[in-house]
């Protein structure tokens, strides 16, 4: 009889391994509810195309204003938690330096993330076209990187509204023609469009990329004959306009058109 008020705990308890588990969940729920405000405050800044970080990026968040800029981001989430956010005021305030989650490093995952969702949305999109096109051009970055950058165009199903997107940039080392043709027969197909589709590229009037022989389209158009190359127009305008802007009148013209 002393032994059963022991053995009805035991039976009536939950295991170690279930508290455990338990905990873990209620742990992750925490976590997400904490990144929901910065993952909005990310996605604001990117879709209205302003910087996130300032001079000063490091540190807890202050409620006070700062004396020096510290960027867009950490004063969009000091404006959400004293404009009522209780739940967030108390997470700037109160949480350990490794659950604060507006470090630069958590900033550029969830901008990684976000590019990776909307690079996966235009391909869907793309494969549900029946053809597009693919435009291209190099250009060197500030690091002295090379960089290919690739562009989709295509009509969008049941719409039959022209689009045009960026995918993606692909850091290059050669820059002959066949090297890049090679580049965009190898990218296109890991980011999930089809070859067979391609009906058509569009880059500028360097020879790299027009020649007739040994240009990009050219060796693109060896291995997908129906993929037809069409010099861009606005390229050739914009060339226009850059060297027109050297006579002073028409410089200003522009100024007051802008």
């Amino acid at each position: 009889m002393k032994a059963w008020p022991c053995f009805e705990l035991y039976h009536t308890k939950e295991s170690v391994i279930n508290q455990v588990n338990a905990q873990r969940r209620l742990d992750i729920e925490k976590n997400r509810k904490r990144l929901i405000p910065i993952i909005q405050t990310i996605r604001v800044c990117g879709r209205q195309e302003i910087a996130v970080r300032g001079h000063r990026d490091g540190g807890r968040i202050s409620l006070e204003e700062p004396e020096k800029n510290d960027g867009n981001f950490r004063s969009l989430l000091r404006y959400r938690a004293n404009s009522g956010d209780d739940d967030f005021k108390d997470q700037l305030r109160n949480s350990g330096g490794r659950s604060m989650y507006t470090s630069a490093f958590i900033q550029n995952e969830l901008i990684n993330t976000f590019g990776h969702l909307i690079q996966s949305q235009i391909v869907r999109n793309v494969r549900k076209s029946i053809f597009y096109s693919v435009l291209a051009d190099e250009t060197t970055d500030i690091s002295q990187i090379k960089q290919f950058s690739l562009c989709v165009r295509y009509v969008e199903d049941q719409s039959y509204k022209i689009r045009e997107y960026f995918l993606t940039f692909v850091p290059v080392c050669d820059v002959t023609g066949e090297d890049l043709a090679n580049t965009v027969l190898e990218t296109l197909p890991i980011l999930g469009l089809d070859l067979k589709k391609m009906r058509g590229q569009g880059y500028d009037g360097a020879a790299t990329m027009r020649g007739q022989f040994r240009g990009v389209q050219a060796s693109i158009k060896e291995k997908l004959p129906l993929a037809l190359y069409t010099h861009c127009s606005s390229h050739g305008l914009n060339l226009c306009l850059s060297d027109a802007s050297n006579i002073p009148s028409i410089r200003n013209c522009m100024g007051v058109i802008k």
